[in-house]
């Protein structure tokens, strides 16, 4: 299973881009963290560090995927989606009430991943 979650880590990453976001999110989120949520039909991958506070949730690799060949068939014209927190909160604030938790705060890492701080 580990190998499983660390291709499919390491495949979402190459997926969202390159940089300095990206070497951020290669140092702070391990593959072996991966917990799965599902909630109201989607499938999202969560990245937990409880010891700082913060998260990193992720679509499906099937919705990053899709996502992907979405803008590659409208020649990047369509408007990005999984990037505005909007479109992660209500899945990142529910995994976090099962605990108690509250957003404090989240930005985008990079398309399809978005990063949360949060208070127990």
């Amino acid at each position: 299973m580990n190998r499983i979650a660390t291709l499919v880590f390491v495949g979402v990453i190459a997926l969202g881009g390159c940089g300095p976001k990206m070497n951020y999110v290669l140092d702070t989120y391990k593959a072996d963290e991966l917990k799965v949520y599902s909630i109201q039909g989607q499938v999202w991958r969560i990245f937990d560090k409880p010891d700082i506070g913060k998260m990193m949730i992720a679509t499906s690799v099937d919705t990053a995927a899709a996502e992907g060949a979405r803008q590659g068939a409208t020649f990047y014209l369509a408007r990005d989606r999984w990037t505005t927190d909007p479109e992660f909160r209500p899945a990142a604030t529910a995994y976090l009430a099962q605990r108690g938790c509250t957003i404090t705060g989240g930005r985008l890492l990079l398309k399809t991943q978005f990063e949360y701080d949060y208070t127990c």
